[in-house]
Protein backbone atom coordinates (compact mmCIF):
# COMPACT_ATOMS: atom_id res chain seq x y z
CA UNK A 1 0.00 0.00 0.00
CA UNK A 2 1.23 3.50 -0.67
CA UNK A 3 2.34 5.36 2.42
CA UNK A 4 0.46 8.55 3.21
CA UNK A 5 2.69 11.57 3.69
CA UNK A 6 2.53 13.64 6.84
CA UNK A 7 2.56 16.86 4.81
CA UNK A 8 1.79 17.55 1.17
CA UNK A 9 4.69 18.63 -0.98
CA UNK A 10 4.69 20.58 -4.22
CA UNK A 11 7.45 20.58 -6.82
CA UNK A 12 9.39 23.83 -6.44
CA UNK A 13 7.29 25.41 -3.72
CA UNK A 14 8.36 22.93 -1.02
CA UNK A 15 11.96 22.45 -2.14
CA UNK A 16 13.78 25.04 -4.28
CA UNK A 17 11.57 27.91 -3.15
CA UNK A 18 11.92 26.85 0.47
CA UNK A 19 15.72 26.83 0.27
CA UNK A 20 15.72 30.18 -1.54
CA UNK A 21 13.55 31.76 1.12
CA UNK A 22 15.60 30.12 3.84
CA UNK A 23 18.75 31.69 2.42
CA UNK A 24 17.14 35.12 2.23
CA UNK A 25 15.86 34.93 5.78
CA UNK A 26 19.16 33.71 7.16
CA UNK A 27 20.95 36.49 5.31
CA UNK A 28 18.63 39.10 6.79
CA UNK A 29 18.85 37.79 10.32
CA UNK A 30 22.41 36.58 10.31
CA UNK A 31 23.31 32.95 10.97
CA UNK A 32 22.99 32.02 14.63
CA UNK A 33 24.41 28.82 15.96
CA UNK A 34 21.98 28.74 18.88
CA UNK A 35 18.87 30.84 18.11
CA UNK A 36 16.54 31.68 20.98
CA UNK A 37 13.24 29.78 20.99
CA UNK A 38 11.08 32.84 20.27
CA UNK A 39 13.35 33.94 17.43
CA UNK A 40 13.28 30.48 15.93
CA UNK A 41 9.48 30.28 16.14
CA UNK A 42 9.17 33.67 14.43
CA UNK A 43 11.66 32.59 11.81
CA UNK A 44 9.75 29.36 11.14
CA UNK A 45 6.40 31.15 10.90
CA UNK A 46 7.80 33.75 8.53
CA UNK A 47 9.37 31.05 6.37
CA UNK A 48 6.12 29.06 6.25
CA UNK A 49 4.07 32.17 5.37
CA UNK A 50 6.41 33.01 2.52
CA UNK A 51 6.42 29.44 1.23
CA UNK A 52 2.61 29.43 1.30
CA UNK A 53 2.45 32.74 -0.53
CA UNK A 54 4.91 31.57 -3.18
CA UNK A 55 2.96 28.32 -3.60
CA UNK A 56 -0.30 30.26 -4.02
CA UNK A 57 1.24 32.51 -6.68
CA UNK A 58 2.82 29.58 -8.54
CA UNK A 59 -0.08 27.11 -8.46
CA UNK A 60 -3.13 29.32 -8.09
CA UNK A 61 -5.77 29.57 -5.39
CA UNK A 62 -7.73 26.44 -6.36
CA UNK A 63 -4.69 24.14 -6.29
CA UNK A 64 -3.30 25.81 -3.16
CA UNK A 65 -6.47 25.31 -1.13
CA UNK A 66 -6.81 21.68 -2.24
CA UNK A 67 -3.13 21.10 -1.43
CA UNK A 68 -3.74 22.33 2.12
CA UNK A 69 -6.91 20.25 2.51
CA UNK A 70 -6.96 17.35 0.04
CA UNK A 71 -10.29 15.51 -0.26
CA UNK A 72 -11.18 11.90 -1.04
CA UNK A 73 -7.90 10.47 0.23
CA UNK A 74 -8.10 6.83 1.31
CA UNK A 75 -8.74 3.22 0.39
CA UNK A 76 -12.02 1.49 -0.47
CA UNK A 77 -11.96 -2.16 0.51
CA UNK A 78 -13.07 -4.51 -2.29
CA UNK A 79 -13.68 -1.66 -4.76
CA UNK A 80 -15.77 -2.12 -7.88
CA UNK A 81 -12.99 -0.45 -9.85
CA UNK A 82 -9.29 -0.13 -9.06
CA UNK A 83 -6.49 1.57 -10.97
CA UNK A 84 -2.81 1.98 -10.20
CA UNK A 85 -0.32 3.77 -12.48
CA UNK A 86 3.28 4.93 -12.07
CA UNK A 87 4.01 8.00 -14.17
CA UNK A 88 7.14 9.19 -15.94
CA UNK A 89 8.03 11.30 -12.90
CA UNK A 90 8.11 8.20 -10.68
CA UNK A 91 4.93 9.10 -8.78
CA UNK A 92 2.46 6.24 -8.27
CA UNK A 93 -1.27 6.85 -7.92
CA UNK A 94 -4.12 4.53 -6.92
CA UNK A 95 -7.82 5.26 -7.48
CA UNK A 96 -10.70 3.26 -5.98
CA UNK A 97 -14.28 3.36 -7.26
CA UNK A 98 -17.53 2.07 -5.80
CA UNK A 99 -20.58 2.02 -8.07
CA UNK A 100 -24.27 1.99 -7.23
CA UNK A 101 -26.91 1.69 -9.94
CA UNK A 102 -24.12 2.03 -12.53
CA UNK A 103 -22.99 5.42 -11.19
CA UNK A 104 -20.00 6.26 -9.00
CA UNK A 105 -21.17 6.35 -5.40
CA UNK A 106 -17.70 6.73 -3.87
CA UNK A 107 -14.24 7.51 -5.24
CA UNK A 108 -10.96 7.82 -3.35
CA UNK A 109 -7.28 7.99 -4.21
CA UNK A 110 -3.79 7.58 -2.79
CA UNK A 111 -0.42 8.72 -4.12
CA UNK A 112 3.18 8.65 -2.98
CA UNK A 113 3.87 11.65 -5.18
CA UNK A 114 4.25 15.39 -4.85
CA UNK A 115 1.64 17.96 -3.88
CA UNK A 116 0.62 18.46 -7.51
CA UNK A 117 -0.14 14.73 -7.78
CA UNK A 118 -2.20 14.94 -4.58
CA UNK A 119 -4.20 17.88 -5.90
CA UNK A 120 -4.86 16.23 -9.26
CA UNK A 121 -5.77 12.88 -7.69
CA UNK A 122 -8.19 14.63 -5.37
CA UNK A 123 -9.96 16.38 -8.26
CA UNK A 124 -10.02 13.21 -10.37
CA UNK A 125 -11.87 11.43 -7.54
CA UNK A 126 -14.20 14.40 -7.04
CA UNK A 127 -15.07 14.60 -10.73
CA UNK A 128 -15.95 10.89 -10.83
CA UNK A 129 -18.64 11.16 -8.13
CA UNK A 130 -22.17 10.70 -9.47
CA UNK A 131 -21.08 9.88 -13.03
CA UNK A 132 -21.92 6.79 -15.04
CA UNK A 133 -19.14 4.99 -16.97
CA UNK A 134 -19.58 7.21 -20.03
CA UNK A 135 -19.24 10.31 -17.87
CA UNK A 136 -16.13 9.00 -16.13
CA UNK A 137 -14.60 8.12 -19.51
CA UNK A 138 -14.81 11.79 -20.51
CA UNK A 139 -12.56 12.93 -17.63
CA UNK A 140 -9.12 13.75 -19.05
CA UNK A 141 -5.95 15.47 -17.96
CA UNK A 142 -7.18 18.58 -19.76
CA UNK A 143 -10.41 18.42 -17.72
CA UNK A 144 -8.43 18.54 -14.47
CA UNK A 145 -6.10 21.30 -15.70
CA UNK A 146 -9.11 23.39 -16.72
CA UNK A 147 -10.60 23.15 -13.22
CA UNK A 148 -7.26 24.13 -11.69
CA UNK A 149 -6.80 27.01 -14.09
CA UNK A 150 -3.62 25.33 -15.31
CA UNK A 151 -0.43 24.18 -13.61
CA UNK A 152 3.25 25.03 -14.12
CA UNK A 153 4.57 23.15 -17.15
CA UNK A 154 6.74 20.83 -15.05
CA UNK A 155 3.68 19.69 -13.06
CA UNK A 156 1.09 19.28 -15.82
CA UNK A 157 1.92 15.57 -16.15
CA UNK A 158 0.31 15.06 -12.71
CA UNK A 159 -3.11 15.86 -14.18
CA UNK A 160 -2.62 13.26 -16.90
CA UNK A 161 -1.38 10.70 -14.36
CA UNK A 162 -4.55 11.22 -12.30
CA UNK A 163 -6.79 10.95 -15.36
CA UNK A 164 -5.02 7.82 -16.59
CA UNK A 165 -5.34 6.16 -13.18
CA UNK A 166 -9.05 7.01 -13.11
CA UNK A 167 -9.47 5.42 -16.55
CA UNK A 168 -7.66 2.29 -15.36
CA UNK A 169 -10.09 2.07 -12.43
CA UNK A 170 -13.02 2.48 -14.82
CA UNK A 171 -11.58 -0.22 -17.09
CA UNK A 172 -11.33 -2.57 -14.12
CA UNK A 173 -15.01 -1.96 -13.33
CA UNK A 174 -16.07 -2.55 -16.92
CA UNK A 175 -14.12 -5.83 -17.12
CA UNK A 176 -15.84 -7.08 -13.97
CA UNK A 177 -19.23 -6.08 -15.35
CA UNK A 178 -18.59 -8.04 -18.52
CA UNK A 179 -17.49 -11.06 -16.52
CA UNK A 180 -20.61 -10.91 -14.37
CA UNK A 181 -22.81 -10.55 -17.45
CA UNK A 182 -21.31 -13.71 -18.92
CA UNK A 183 -21.42 -15.55 -15.59
CA UNK A 184 -17.68 -16.05 -15.29
CA UNK A 185 -15.02 -15.24 -12.73
CA UNK A 186 -16.99 -14.41 -9.63
CA UNK A 187 -15.24 -12.91 -6.63
CA UNK A 188 -13.68 -9.62 -5.62
CA UNK A 189 -10.04 -8.70 -6.33
CA UNK A 190 -7.45 -9.69 -3.76
CA UNK A 191 -6.41 -6.16 -2.77
CA UNK A 192 -3.66 -7.42 -0.47
CA UNK A 193 -2.08 -9.22 -3.44
CA UNK A 194 -2.50 -6.16 -5.66
CA UNK A 195 -0.73 -3.95 -3.13
CA UNK A 196 1.97 -6.55 -2.62
CA UNK A 197 2.67 -6.58 -6.36
CA UNK A 198 2.71 -2.78 -6.46
CA UNK A 199 5.16 -2.70 -3.55
CA UNK A 200 7.37 -5.13 -5.45
CA UNK A 201 7.18 -2.95 -8.53
CA UNK A 202 8.04 0.23 -6.62
CA UNK A 203 11.29 -1.38 -5.49
CA UNK A 204 12.34 -1.79 -9.11
CA UNK A 205 13.77 1.58 -10.08
CA UNK A 206 17.09 0.93 -11.85
CA UNK A 207 18.84 -1.82 -13.75
CA UNK A 208 22.20 -2.43 -15.40
CA UNK A 209 22.25 -4.31 -18.72
CA UNK A 210 24.82 -6.80 -19.93
CA UNK A 211 26.95 -3.96 -21.36
CA UNK A 212 27.09 -2.20 -18.01
CA UNK A 213 24.72 0.57 -19.10
CA UNK A 214 22.48 1.92 -16.35
CA UNK A 215 18.76 2.46 -16.99
CA UNK A 216 16.16 4.28 -14.89
CA UNK A 217 12.50 3.23 -14.81
CA UNK A 218 10.34 6.20 -15.83
CA UNK A 219 6.98 4.48 -16.38
CA UNK A 220 5.04 1.41 -15.33
CA UNK A 221 1.55 0.67 -16.60
CA UNK A 222 -0.42 -0.24 -19.67
CA UNK A 223 -3.80 0.16 -21.25
CA UNK A 224 -4.85 2.72 -23.81
CA UNK A 225 -2.50 5.45 -22.56
CA UNK A 226 0.73 3.45 -22.79
CA UNK A 227 1.60 4.71 -26.29
CA UNK A 228 1.15 8.34 -25.22
CA UNK A 229 3.53 7.86 -22.31
CA UNK A 230 6.04 6.10 -24.58
CA UNK A 231 6.12 9.03 -26.97
CA UNK A 232 6.62 11.49 -24.10
CA UNK A 233 9.43 9.41 -22.63
CA UNK A 234 11.19 9.22 -25.99
CA UNK A 235 11.54 12.99 -25.89
CA UNK A 236 13.76 12.60 -22.80
CA UNK A 237 16.32 10.37 -24.48
CA UNK A 238 17.02 6.75 -25.40
CA UNK A 239 14.39 4.35 -24.03
CA UNK A 240 13.68 0.63 -24.03
CA UNK A 241 10.38 -1.14 -23.31
CA UNK A 242 10.03 -4.27 -21.16
CA UNK A 243 6.85 -6.34 -21.00
CA UNK A 244 5.85 -7.29 -17.45
CA UNK A 245 3.92 -10.31 -16.18
CA UNK A 246 0.45 -9.02 -15.27
CA UNK A 247 -0.17 -11.70 -12.61
CA UNK A 248 -1.41 -10.00 -9.45
CA UNK A 249 -2.45 -6.80 -11.25
CA UNK A 250 -6.12 -7.70 -11.28
CA UNK A 251 -7.59 -5.42 -13.92
CA UNK A 252 -4.84 -6.24 -16.42
CA UNK A 253 -4.80 -9.92 -15.55
CA UNK A 254 -8.55 -10.35 -16.01
CA UNK A 255 -8.66 -8.31 -19.19
CA UNK A 256 -5.72 -10.11 -20.77
CA UNK A 257 -3.96 -6.74 -21.21
CA UNK A 258 -0.22 -6.23 -21.20
CA UNK A 259 1.87 -4.27 -18.71
CA UNK A 260 5.08 -2.48 -19.54
CA UNK A 261 8.08 -0.78 -17.98
CA UNK A 262 9.73 2.05 -19.87
CA UNK A 263 13.45 2.39 -19.15
CA UNK A 264 15.41 5.57 -19.83
CA UNK A 265 19.17 5.44 -20.37
CA UNK A 266 20.55 7.27 -17.34
CA UNK A 267 22.96 9.55 -19.17
CA UNK A 268 20.18 10.64 -21.54
CA UNK A 269 18.66 13.16 -19.17
CA UNK A 270 18.91 14.82 -15.78
CA UNK A 271 16.74 14.78 -12.69
CA UNK A 272 15.40 18.24 -13.62
CA UNK A 273 14.01 16.83 -16.88
CA UNK A 274 11.91 14.32 -14.91
CA UNK A 275 10.56 16.75 -12.30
Amino acid sequence: MLMEEEEPRVHGARSLVAWDLLGKLMGRRGVRKKPMSDDFDDFARELQDQIYEETRRTYGEVAFERWLQPRYVGVIDNPDGYGCVTGSCGDTMEIFLRFEADSVKEATFQTNGCGASTVCGSFAAELAHGKNPDGVAEITGETILEILGGLPEQDQHCAFLAAETLQEALGDYMIKQRRRTHGAGQGEPDMARVRERMAEEERIQERVDEKGIRWKKVYFGGGAHFRNWLEQCKELGEVTVEEVDSTGFKCFEEGGEKLYRIWLKEDSTTEDDLS
